[in-house]
């Protein structure tokens, strides 16, 4: 009988040390799964204001906790991207890159109103400015292109040409075929999947965009 009751008793006490431990632990690993979610977002931060690609790949995190730092990453990188524009300056903290932004946004939006091929080469800045000045030109380069079916033109690389036209060549044969949205695509990744959906979405939406050179046809 007092066999009995010691193993009621053991298993009563098992039993409570779960309910207080359980939250406990369930607390911790939430936890943990915020500071990798956070410090994703940070590095995505980061990267992004340097001007480098995006990059998903980390060894401090694993499984879900690995998810939650992709995730946070991606948020961040792309919270520097969409503050781009005129106002993309602001993304800096440095007056010198504030102002080296500024400088190449008003040349990006000379050279393709004066029809001329993108160029992200200058003397006049150098290490992240250098970065945030090109980030100035490219989005000033843009702006000038407004989208649409043109809108590759706002990008040097062929590659991300490339992933614009699918996008837009993809999003216009889904709207005339009367289908939903579909932003999903396996052939690119990172920003180059960015700029897929943005030229996705201009499609479907039959952004026409205006060819560049008719600024110059009289």
């Amino acid at each position: 009988m007092q066999k009995h009751f010691g193993i009621v008793f053991l298993a009563a006490a098992l039993a409570l040390s779960l309910v207080y431990l359980f939250p406990v632990a369930v607390q911790a690993q939430q936890n943990e799964i915020q500071r990798a979610h956070d410090t994703g977002y940070q590095n995505g931060i980061n990267d992004a204001r340097s001007n480098k690609p995006m990059n998903l790949n980390t060894n401090d995190w694993h499984r879900d906790r690995l998810a939650a730092y992709q995730q946070g990453y991606q948020e961040g990188y792309r919270s520097v991207r969409r503050s781009g524009g005129a106002n993309g300056w602001q993304a800096y903290q440095d007056p010198e890159a504030q102002r080296a932004y500024k400088a190449g946004y008003q040349n990006g939006v000379r050279d393709l109103q004066g029809n001329r091929p993108m160029n992200l080469n200058t003397g006049d800045w150098h290490g992240n400015r250098l970065t945030a000045y090109q980030q100035g030109y490219q989005e000033g380069y843009r702006s000038s292109v407004g989208g649409g079916e043109y809108g590759w033109r706002g990008y040097q690389n062929t590659e991300d040409q490339r992933a614009y036209q699918a996008g837009y060549r993809n999003g216009t044969r889904d709207r005339e075929a009367n289908r939903p949205m579909n932003l999903n695509t396996d052939d690119w990744h990172g920003e180059r999947l960015d700029i897929y959906r943005k030229a996705y979405e201009q499609g479907y939406r039959g952004v026409r965009g205006r060819d560049p050179n008719d600024n110059y046809r009289h």
